[in-house]
């Protein structure tokens, strides 16, 4: 019989690894984008109302496809709102991938004309815009 030497790990050790778990776990969410509807909801406002310049510049982006009959990319738009002289490179607007549901659905309720340009699957904020 083979006798294994077994030790249980101490109650701080396990304490310690839950620790690291929980925090591992936070950063995957944030990293991930993890929000409630009402947070995605929330964020995606304060975004537009604290990036009054890049919010006109996506509304004009998509004002040209409505011109041009060309479908619409929410994630194209920030793209090109990035790659843009808008601001100092220094400086540029940070759009968080999570609000794309959000913004499409703010510039639809904006610019209703755009909506058959668009490709919106059912998002957790649609709630919010009926």
């Amino acid at each position: 019989m083979t006798d294994y030497n077994v030790t249980t790990p101490s109650k701080s050790s396990l304490e310690h690894r839950v620790t690291m778990l929980e925090e591992r776990l936070s950063q995957f969410e944030s990293k991930t984008g993890f929000m409630s509807a009402e947070t995605m909801y929330e964020s995606g406002k304060a975004w537009i109302a604290r990036n009054p310049r890049a919010w006109r510049y996506i509304k004009q982006y998509a004002d040209g496809c409505i011109d041009e009959q060309r479908r619409f990319s929410i994630q194209k738009a920030c793209e090109e709102l990035r790659d843009s002289n808008l601001v100092d490179k220094d400086e540029l607007y940070k759009v968080n991938n999570s609000y794309a549901a959000v913004l499409t659905r703010f510039l639809v309720k904006e610019l209703p004309e755009l909506k058959p340009l668009i490709s919106m699957r059912k998002s957790k904020v649609d709630r919010f815009f009926k």
